[in-house]
């Protein structure tokens, strides 16, 4: 410890932990249910964020009203008949969906390109990978 400052970090940190894990625990949870529910914490609040931000600018320039749903609720006559015929569709895309695919699509090829840098490019990217193997 190399400063003196870890020590209030550390206690709100600590504390903030321990009053969501009582919380929990006191509304019915369990501790692995708690431990699951920290990790995904990151992932539910940027995804949100980022919709209401887009949501924001979008009304913001007049470009449309969004509506967050994913699939349509309404089922039509011609719809039932290609399920019948197991016609796989899709149907109109959602915005917000459509955002999610293109960071998931972004997300991998960044991964795709890192990779390829490392092993191909590199001088060392294949020490690099047999490091990481271990």
């Amino acid at each position: 410890m190399s400063s003196p400052w870890f020590i209030p970090f550390a206690y709100v940190m600590l504390g903030n932990s321990s009053y969501c894990l009582l919380e929990f625990l006191w509304s019915g949870g369990i501790i692995q249910g708690w431990w699951n529910d920290l990790r995904m914490w990151l992932y539910k609040r940027t995804r949100s964020y980022l919709f209401v931000l887009v949501d924001t600018i979008l009304k913001f320039f007049g470009f449309s009203e969004s509506a967050f749903e994913i699939s349509s609720k309404v089922a039509k006559e011609n719809v039932s008949q290609r399920y019948e015929k197991e016609v796989m569709e899709f149907g109109n895309s959602s915005p917000m969906l459509t955002l999610l695919a293109t960071l998931a699509l972004l997300n991998l090829f960044c991964l795709l390109g890192m990779l390829l840098k490392q092993v191909f490019i590199t001088e060392g990217g294949l020490r690099i990978c047999e490091a990481m193997a271990l």
